[in-house]
């Protein structure tokens, strides 16, 4: 149970939990929308409505409980960045602290300057809260300043599930209520009616009804659909693209290292060490056995050359180069990958390999049955 325990916590303390809100939201008003996880998006909403709630009031103590809750923070023109870039570091100083809002409130440039940046609680009362008010006024409603949608795409690394987080329009209307009456909406009035204590419209069955009332119940399993099998499902999932062929196909963005008509070698989102790489075949394959000819030597000519590169630019004196072949072996991801990693001495990798003693016989009649096959 979560007794007095409010809100989400998101696996941060209290101030870096503030500072991702604050964070979220400015670049919410900056840029109309952001991009983020699921629980990150819901959390921060409920604070973006209570800024732009207090906006759409106005006033001198509203700005004030927002600047304490939001803290500000400058942006800088689309059309000024280039500009900005060849500042001075003293002059992006001057650019920063005379942003609008405070001491320039009409974007007229401080003398000596060729712009001014603009304040983010600017921004927020000045244009976002009277178009939100007016929408207010329009609709005779307050609220919902803002919408999730959420994405069919995961994050890398974890594959938590990513949603944007989007400013309503001054000019949207409402998404009006479905009359339509489903099956779902049904089995909730009944159970709204049961829990409130409402008696609930009985039908009434004759004696001779029993042939019809079968064949309703036939006729309503053979149009309720089949529930998939466990087996169904391992082969639907095995038939969609692993994230290695969607990165192959320039579906996801990566960093690559090394591309040609056979290979491409990227930096791995969740290292084990710097310049931790990994190397895969732009086709789609699963074991290191289905590949071509002209792909395993391309692997061959090329990995040794890649981890030399990687080596001499992180400065370490050794790597790994590793695959796992098969489930079995540690293959995560179905589609066939070496691993690059960096090396030093004290950086904590290491292998718990447990050797196992065979007598000669053995060993002899293992590499006799290994030779006789094709």
């Amino acid at each position: 149970m979560r007794h007095c325990v409010r809100g989400r916590k998101l696996n941060r303390t209290i101030s870096h939990r503030e500072a991702l809100r604050r964070n979220l939201v400015q670049s919410l008003i900056e840029h109309g929308e952001v991009r983020t996880t699921i629980p990150k998006a819901k959390e921060v909403k409920a604070f973006a409505e209570r800024l732009i709630s207090l906006a759409v009031t106005g006033g001198l103590a509203a700005r004030q409980r927002a600047e304490a809750l939001l803290q500000d923070r400058a942006i800088i023109p689309k059309e000024s960045r280039a500009d900005y870039d060849r500042m001075s570091d003293a002059k992006r100083d001057k650019t920063l602290r005379s942003r609008s809002g405070r001491r320039y409130r009409a974007n007229q440039p401080r003398p000596g300057l060729k712009f001014t940046a603009e304040s983010v609680l600017h921004r927020l009362f000045a244009d976002l809260g009277p178009r939100m008010k007016r929408r207010n006024e329009a609709r005779h409603s307050g609220g919902g300043y803002t919408r999730i949608i959420k994405l069919a795409d995961r994050r890398l690394g974890d594959a938590g599930r990513i949603a944007i987080l989007q400013l309503v329009a001054e000019d949207e209307k409402p998404r009006e209520k479905s009359t339509t009456k489903t099956e779902r909406k049904r089995r909730a009035r009944v159970k709204y009616s049961v829990y409130a204590g409402k008696p609930r419209a009985l039908t009434t069955r004759r004696r001779g009804d029993k042939a019809a009332t079968k064949a309703t119940k036939a006729t309503k399993a053979a149009a309720r659909p089949k529930r998939r099998r466990r087996n169904d499902r391992a082969t639907a999932m095995a038939a969609q693209p692993s994230i290695f062929a969607r990165i192959a196909a320039g579906e996801i963005p990566c960093q690559k290292v090394f591309e040609n008509d056979l290979l491409l070698a990227f930096l791995d989102v969740n290292p084990l060490a710097e310049g931790h790489t990994l190397v895969i075949p732009k086709r789609a394959v699963e074991r290191l056995g289905d590949l071509t000819a002209q792909e395993a030597a391309e692997f061959g000519r090329q990995i040794p050359l890649l981890a030399r590169r990687i080596m001499t630019a992180t400065g370490a004196p050794a790597c790994n180069i590793l695959q796992n072949d098969g489930r079995a072996a540690g293959q995560e991801v179905p589609h066939v990958h070496f691993h690059i990693i960096p090396r030093r001495e004290g950086d904590g990798l290491g292998f718990r390999w447990k050797p196992q003693a065979r007598s000669r016989e053995e060993l002899e009649a293992l590499a006799a049955r290994i030779q006789s096959l094709p």
